[in-house]
């Protein structure tokens, strides 16, 4: 460390999803947990596609309109990818606010073993992967 200290960085959203509780994951806003989702590991296994967490966030929520984040946000999660769900070439939703719908935005999905974050603004798009082997990783820091 060079002597500067950063700022405190204080979560506008958060879940823990090692934690349920009556179908719900804690948060803010907490998650309803929609479809066959168990407890595995420290955290929750859910395919993606019949299965799934929802929420209901407000319309000035950076995650659902990131035009509304003048100085940027940031995402992280801990990731393991069950090999069942990778040999199959199907979409599996991890997060989405709205950009599958066409939508601002975010989304992270996989599709096999390929990973994928895209953030839509008011007048830009981005998108980026991750074509490594996510199998061969165990479990994904991001």
């Amino acid at each position: 460390m060079w002597g500067v200290k950063s700022p405190p960085v204080i979560p506008a959203n958060y879940w823990l999803l090692a934690t349920t509780k009556n179908g719900q994951i804690p948060g803010t806003p907490n998650l309803a947990m929609q479809g066959d989702i168990t407890d595995v590991d420290g955290g929750i296994n859910f395919d993606g596609a019949t299965a799934f967490l929802a929420g209901k966030l407000q319309p000035t929520n950076c995650l659902v309109d990131p035009n509304r984040c003048i100085q940027g946000f940031s995402v992280g999660a801990k990731l393991k990818f069950d090999t069942e769900a990778m040999a199959q070439p199907a979409t599996k939703y991890i997060v989405d606010t709205g950009v599958s719908a066409k939508m601002r935005g975010i989304a992270l999905y996989h599709i096999a073993t390929s990973l994928f974050f895209e953030l839509a603004t008011a007048n830009a798009f981005y998108k980026v992967s991750y074509n490594k082997q996510l199998k061969l990783l165990g479990s994904l820091n991001l």
